[in-house]
């Protein structure tokens, strides 16, 4: 047997060795059994979380903890996205629907910004400071719609 056919058997053997064991068990997926979170259906419990969320990032971004930022604001935007999809079950007016709607998409450009500052550093996104007078905003707009009466 010359080195050509000792190198194909040998090369074939390996082969079929491979294909009768296999790869070997699956990989685990990096992050095992995560769920999303369950949101409350009401708007009232929404926004109270939306606040007590927007609390720990502004307190984390004074103290310069960016990185304690992080899960609460990751954590708001499935809040409000869940809110966003939920708001046209309300028991809301449409003139409601539509501010917790613009004050739910000013929220998530507000705490998009901060994820970009985040993960891309001091030229990306922007600082808490920079959106502190919107967030106010939306959030005191949305407060108001949850005084004024029953919505859910």
């Amino acid at each position: 047997m010359d080195i050509d056919s000792s190198r194909f058997m040998l090369i074939a053997a390996l082969f079929s060795l491979g294909l009768y064991t296999g790869c070997g068990a699956p990989a685990k997926p990096a992050v095992a059994d995560r769920q999303e979170p369950q949101y409350s259906e009401s708007l009232a419990d929404s926004v109270a979380d939306a606040k007590r969320l927007n609390d720990e990032i502004r307190d984390a971004f004074a103290a310069g903890d960016l990185q304690a930022a992080d899960g609460p604001v990751h954590e708001i935007g499935h809040l409000l996205a869940s809110l966003s999809e939920r708001v046209g079950q309300m028991s809301l007016s449409e003139a409601d629907q539509q501010k917790v709607d613009f004050a739910t998409n000013s929220l998530m450009d507000c705490f998009g910004a901060l994820d970009e500052r985040l993960h891309g550093g001091e030229s990306k996104g922007k600082s808490y400071g920079n959106v502190a007078e919107s967030i106010d905003t939306a959030l005191s707009e949305l407060i108001a719609i949850v005084n004024e009466g029953p919505q859910e």
